[in-house]
């Protein structure tokens, strides 16, 4: 059942927090300039778009000055207005992505054009359940997806591969993963601590496991 943790300052009520200012952002490795993130103007980058997640507090929380010190609890930023997304979709046009600095843990899905146009170099971490990486080529990494405790996101045709260990890497989370392809990897697929995942007309092949 529900737990209050004792202590000057706790609170059980809803934080208000803000995350993702936009439910989705656009980004094209071949834009000129820094573009604003819009499908007219995308971004030229993807660590622009993912490094807009700023955790701030609604100037209505009842976390400003809760805590027993009199500072905000959760959060140093400061307040947020306007609206607020709990995800981000980011679109991706035919290009190669860096993501290997970049955690997708504040419900990150990415979407891009294709296996064989666009490519996310590095290891992708963070997935949450509900979100999805859809037409991409997932290359490069230490391992190609990460995937934590009680996690289920949704791969969909994606092409992991070229990676150093393995393609898929489940940590007693449970992807599911339609129509993809894991291969050239040192591994396909590494399941540990109670992972389950599903793996729907997909190839697991061509991995060196020497």
């Amino acid at each position: 059942g529900a737990f209050d943790w004792p202590g000057t300052g706790n609170i059980d009520v809803d934080p208000r927090f803000c995350a993702w200012r936009a439910p989705e952002i656009w980004v094209d490795a071949r834009q000129p300039g820094p573009g604003a993130g819009s499908a007219a103007d995308p971004f030229s980058q993807l660590s622009t778009g993912l490094g807009a997640y700023r955790l701030s507090l609604r100037s209505d929380s009842p976390c400003f000055g809760a805590a027993s010190d009199g500072l905000n609890m959760g959060t140093e930023q400061d307040s947020c207005e306007g609206p607020s997304f709990d995800s981000l979709l980011v679109h991706l046009a035919p290009g190669t992505y860096r993501v290997e600095h970049h955690d997708l843990w504040p419900h990150v899905s990415m979407e891009g054009t294709g296996q064989a146009t666009t490519a996310i170099e590095g290891t992708v971490r963070g997935l949450r359940t509900g979100t999805h990486l859809s037409r991409l080529q997932i290359t490069g990494g230490r391992e190609g997806v990460q995937v934590g405790p009680g996690e289920a996101p949704a791969l969909d045709n994606c092409a992991i591969v070229g990676n150093v260990n393995a393609g898929l890497h489940c940590l007693g989370g449970s992807p599911e993963l339609l129509q993809c392809t894991l291969s050239g990897n040192h591994g396909g697929v590494l399941c540990e601590q109670a992972s389950a995942p599903i793996l729907k007309r997909c190839i697991v092949g061509g991995s060196s496991t020497a």
